[in-house]
This record gives structure tokens, C-alpha cells and sequence, in this order.
């Protein structure tokens, strides 16, 4: 994290080359905390450290689930899925009806 100074100085600096520096009615302390504020969420988020195991056991997790409810769904005699199972349903459904 940069020393807060230095940081506050720099948007200090940036703020005065667009100009809001020289407008009457603006509370720039405020504007000037606001940002810092901001800014220092942004770089906190970036920070954070990406860990692609984390990510990569959350897919496992979710192939898991997937893969039991296909098994459950066809030992149910349902086919591989639920949306399988209602197409199936009403493929049959349909030709009984045209019967």
C-alpha cells in the first residue's frame, strides 16, 4: 500500500491539472478523501491474490454435482436429465395423443 502522503499528494496533483482545484464552492478536502478512499479499494481488490487451485477445486465442486444429478436422473429412468426427461415425456406424451 503507498505511503498515504505521497498517494493524496499525487491525486492532489491530478486533481489541480483538470482543474476542480480552482472551483469556489467544492468542499476539495472532502473530494480529495472521497477519492483516496476509492482508490484505495481499487488497489486493495487488485491486490488480492488470484488463486487459480481455489477456482479450479469450485469447478470440481460443481462437476461433482452435475455428474451425481445425471446419475440420479437415469436411474430414475428419467435419461440423462431433467430437460432430456421432459422432452422424452412429451415426445411420448405427443404420439399418444396422435394416436
Amino acid at each position: 500500500m503507498p505511503d498515504t502522503d505521497l498517494f493524496k499528494a499525487g491525486i492532489t496533483a491530478q486533481v489541480a491539472a483538470i482543474g476542480l482545484m480552482q472551483i469556489q464552492n467544492m468542499d476539495i478536502d472532502a473530494l480529495l478523501r472521497e477519492i483516496v478512499k476509492s482508490e484505495k479499494d481499487v488497489l486493495e481488490q487488485k491486490n488480492k491474490a488470484f488463486d487459480p487451485a481455489k477456482d479450479l477445486n469450485d469447478m470440481k465442486v460443481c462437476l461433482a454435482n452435475l455428474e451425481w444429478y445425471k446419475k440420479k436422473c437415469e436411474n430414475d429412468g428419467q435419461g440423462s436429465g431433467y430437460s432430456n426427461s421432459f422432452k422424452n415425456k412429451m415426445a411420448v406424451t405427443m404420439k399418444l395423443l396422435s394416436l
